[in-house]
């Protein structure tokens, strides 16, 4: 062998040993690279699992308060409907009973009342009345009228053993109404299982009888089901994100996609390979939720979930939601999984092929692990910009903030910042409810995310939001707050114009920080709220007026009125003119807490019913809760509240008596009172001035201060 065939040989040899060594480096690199990854994908994957099922929890869990909510409501209306079917009753018979002869016996008229009471049960239209006197003594009971003898009072709950019989007929006799509602367990039907049923009873001393009627609580099951149902196909559901309820028989009784049976139920299987709706069942048993992993495969869909379930007690149901479990970690799983016999079978055809393609292949190796790296990078950049949003306006929040606080640094010169608050924002709130509170921030972040394209955005905290702008000035920033001030004033929510004030400060050098320039911007902010007071208490109280204006016309006149009468009464007090200022807007703000009574309780024709008419009372402390809410309000809330206390202690809402009740508040009494008698209303027809006058005489020292009183008969005769 020649020098140059050694040569060749070692230059052969030297190429393998290089080529090996490249693998082998690469290689290296490339398993170090491939087991960093898994790591960092195990730990995000578990934040993101963590985080999926949380929000499915919580949603389940919202959607079972929304169940308790609805059945206290429906609750509390069949109570009253039960009351009302017996009063309804009583008052009927009570009229033809006084129409017996006067020297009619007492059994005469007993008679004549259970018969009416048959009548009612036999008609069809729901009344199961019962009727029994005060020892017990059963005469009526559903569509039996031949009882008379059975002794009621021995009858127990079904599940405690108490004497329910025994303890209503003791509560009658202890109540000032003559009634009590009260709630036994009880089987409905002969073989049936036990149910919980609430019934109303009344004692009629006229016939010496107690009526009642009651109510199964399954007999309104399937209201608060079918609200419920109403209300859940309203959200935002697609196949993969969705809330699901099936009964323990296995039968579907919501599910997004209709064509879902209980065959496909039952055909799910878990992880484990059991049946899913069988676990299920045999979880809740014993408890109230549980969580379960399981195969999802219908319609085309091939899942893999996770699930949050919760037993609905007294409904022999189950209700859930599920995470679908494709995410990161199967997805660069199964891509690194591919890459790895390309990456050996890339090595082999190189070393057998051509040594020199060494080069090329380090490139394409490189290049798919910064391929692998950017799309980790990628991944990793969604789920965190999903952390930063706020999700009722869209902008970014104040974790956002805290992540990019440093790009302001170390040099902050030319950068703005401007903190916006929304006026109001508690007031509205308080009187339109929460919705339109929300509604206003997203109007307010429409006009920031309009007028400021290129700035950071965040949502600061409830009320307020924060700008950055780099490279801007004051004179720049002034443009735009006139420009966005004149943007949201054209807004109009619930009859509600909202409106916002502006801070800001920007930086004239390198060596102010971030949250000092906030500090100062939030400082500006509230010295504008401070100097522009009057003018935001102005449009506060325009806001509420014009609100209860412009929704009943006659709260308009009667207001004027009412301040007309107590201007009348504070001059003939020689009240100071500050007094009369504070006493004239009092008077007008005096029913401001009726924007928030439902529209038909304030225009009903009919006599209002108790639990109508408790609500309406209602009024004096929303209208106290309103203004409490603005400090520049607060003196005016006290006297709202107490204009319907009564002289001698009996009015409403606190009791209050003699002067413990405001000056303010006995002033508008007396006022309001007067105007109430004086002008026609949907529910009645107006007295007489002089009639009026009577009427205050006459509760002179109960309803209405004497001396008031007396102070008002005298300026007002002289109109």
């Amino acid at each position: 062998m020649n020098r140059q065939e050694k040569i060749n040989k070692n230059f052969v040899l030297l190429n393998r040993i290089l080529l090996i060594f490249g693998v082998l480096i690469v290689s290296i690199l490339f398993v170090k690279e491939f087991v960093s990854f898994k790591m960092n994908t195990k730990y995000f994957n578990e934040q993101i699992y963590n985080q999926a099922v949380e929000e499915a929890k919580i949603e389940v869990d919202n959607i079972l308060d929304e169940i308790l909510s609805i059945k206290a409501d429906k609750y509390d209306q069949y109570e009253n409907i039960l009351e009302n079917r017996v009063h309804f009753f009583d008052i009927v018979a009570g009229k033809a009973v006084n129409l017996l002869p006067v020297d009619a016996t007492l059994q005469e008229k007993r008679d004549l009342y259970i018969d009416l009471a048959h009548e009612f049960n036999l008609n069809g239209l729901g009344y199961h009345f019962f009727i029994l006197d005060t020892d017990g003594i059963s005469y009526l009971s559903k569509l039996r009228k031949d009882l008379e003898g059975t002794d009621m009072s021995i009858l127990q709950d079904a599940e405690t053993g108490v004497y329910f019989m025994q303890e209503m007929i003791e509560e009658i006799a202890l109540s000032e109404t003559n009634d009590t509602i009260f709630t036994y367990n009880w089987i409905k039907e002969v073989g049936g299982s036990i149910l919980q049923k609430t019934s109303y009873a009344y004692y009629n001393p006229t016939v010496d009888l107690i009526i009642g009627t009651g109510i199964y609580d399954d007999d309104y099951t399937l209201e608060v089901q079918e609200e419920l149902f109403n209300r859940i196909s309203t959200y935002d559901y697609d196949e993969s994100n969705y809330i699901w309820i099936m009964d323990f028989d296995g039968n579907t009784v919501y599910h997004v996609n209709e064509n879902f049976t209980k065959e496909d139920l039952l055909a799910i299987q878990t992880l484990e390979g059991e049946s899913f709706h069988q676990t299920i069942v045999n979880e809740l048993e014993n408890n109230d939720y549980t969580y379960i992993n399981y195969y999802f495969e219908f319609e085309g869909l091939n899942q893999t979930k996770v699930g949050y379930v919760r037993k609905i007690e007294d409904w022999n149901m189950y209700i859930g939601k599920s995470v679908v479990i494709e995410d990161l970690e199967i997805e660069q799983n199964a891509y690194l999984n591919t890459l790895i016999p390309s990456f050996l079978l890339f090595n082999i055809l190189i070393i057998v092929l051509l040594i020199s393609f060494l080069s090329v292949f380090s490139r394409i190796f490189t290049s798919s692990i910064i391929e692998v790296q950017e799309e980790f990078k990628s991944q990793k950049q969604i789920i965190k910009n999903m952390a930063f949003k706020d999700q009722l306006t869209g902008v970014y929040n104040r974790t956002y903030f805290e992540d990019i606080k440093l790009k302001y640094t170390p040099c902050s010169k030319g950068v703005g910042v401007i903190m916006i608050d929304a006026d109001g924002l508690k007031l509205i709130n308080d009187a339109f409810g929460h919705s339109v509170g929300d509604q206003t921030l997203i109007e307010i972040s429409k006009a920031i995310t309009e007028l400021f394209p290129n700035a950071d955005k965040f949502r600061w905290g409830g009320d307020e939001f924060i700008v950055i702008i780099n490279q801007t000035s004051v004179n720049e920033i002034k443009l735009i707050e006139k420009d966005f001030l004149e943007r949201i004033s054209q807004v109009n929510l619930n009859k509600i114009k909202i409106s916002a004030s502006l801070g800001y400060h920007v930086s004239n050098d390198c060596t102010e920080d971030i949250y000092q320039m906030i500090n100062n911007a939030e400082k500006m902010l509230y010295d504008h709220k401070i100097f522009a007071a009057k003018s935001i208490k102005h449009n506060i109280i325009e806001g509420l007026l014009n609100t209860l204006y412009d929704s009943y016309n006659f709260e308009r006149k009667h207001a004027e009125n009412v301040m007309k009468y107590s201007m009348l009464i504070g001059k003939a007090l020689n009240l100071s003119k500050e007094s009369l200022n504070k006493l004239k807007l009092s008077a007008l703000l005096h029913d401001v807490g009726k924007i928030s009574i439902p529209d038909y309780l304030l225009t009903k024709k009919e006599k209002l019913t108790k639990a109508e008419f408790e609500e309406i009372k209602l009024h004096t402390e929303k209208g106290h809760r309103i203004l409490c809410a603005y400090p520049e309000l607060n003196e005016y809330a006290k006297y709202i509240l107490s204009h319907h206390e009564k002289f001698d202690g009996t009015g409403y809402p606190q009791g209050l008596s003699g002067e413990d009740i405001p000056l303010f508040s006995r002033i508008i009494c007396v006022a309001d009172s007067f105007d109430a008698m004086t002008q026609d209303r949907v529910y009645k027809e107006k007295m007489q001035k002089e009639e009026a006058i009577q009427e205050l005489i006459r509760c002179k020292g109960t309803q209405f201060d004497p001396d008031i009183v007396d102070i008002f008969i005298k300026v007002i005769s002289k109109k």
